[in-house]
C-alpha cells in the first residue's frame, strides 16, 4: 500500500498518441497492415520496457532526420544496387548455379518478402548495436538516454 508514486511524463503520452494515430491512419490509407503490425510491436515493446514505445520521437532530441537520412541513404543504396544487379543478370552470361543463388525457384513477391524481411532485420539489429556501443560509455545503468537528450 505504500508504493511510490510514479511521475507521468504527459509529453510522452501526447508522442505516443499522435505517433500511433498518425501511424494507423496510414496504415489504413495505403493498406498497409504491416505498418499496423509494425506500430503494435513498438507498442508491445513498449509495455514490456515499461515505458512508451515512441520516446525516441520526442521533438527535439535531433535523432528524427538522422533516422530519415539513413533510411533514404540505404533505400538509394539499396535502388543502385538492384540496378546493376538487374543489367548484370540480363545482359551477362551467368553459371548454372546463380538460379539457385538467386533464389528463382520461389515466387517474386516471396522473394522479394524474404529479403526484405531479412534486410529490415539486419538493419535494426545493426543500428540497436551500434547504438548501444556509442552511447554505452557515456551513460551507466539507470541513465535513460532519451531523458538525458
Amino acid at each position: 500500500m505504500n508504493d511510490p508514486i510514479r511521475k507521468v511524463d504527459h509529453s510522452a503520452l501526447r508522442v505516443n498518441q499522435a505517433s500511433i494515430i498518425t501511424l494507423l491512419i496510414v496504415a489504413f490509407v495505403l493498406n498497409a497492415p504491416w505498418l499496423a503490425a509494425v506500430v503494435s510491436a513498438i507498442m508491445l515493446v513498449g509495455t514490456v520496457l515499461g515505458g512508451p514505445g515512441f520516446k525516441w520521437l520526442y521533438v527535439g532530441l535531433g535523432i528524427k532526420r538522422w533516422l530519415a537520412l539513413l533510411f533514404l541513404g540505404v533505400t538509394v543504396l539499396a535502388l543502385g544496387a538492384a540496378y546493376f544487379l538487374f543489367d548484370l543478370y540480363r545482359h551477362s552470361e551467368l553459371p548454372d548455379y546463380f538460379y539457385y543463388l538467386t533464389l528463382q525457384f520461389i515466387d517474386r513477391y516471396v522473394r522479394g518478402a524474404l529479403l526484405g524481411s531479412l534486410g529490415l532485420g539486419m538493419v535494426v539489429v545493426a543500428i540497436v548495436q551500434l547504438s548501444r556501443a556509442l552511447v554505452a560509455p557515456f551513460t551507466t545503468r539507470e541513465t535513460d538516454v532519451a531523458e538525458v537528450l
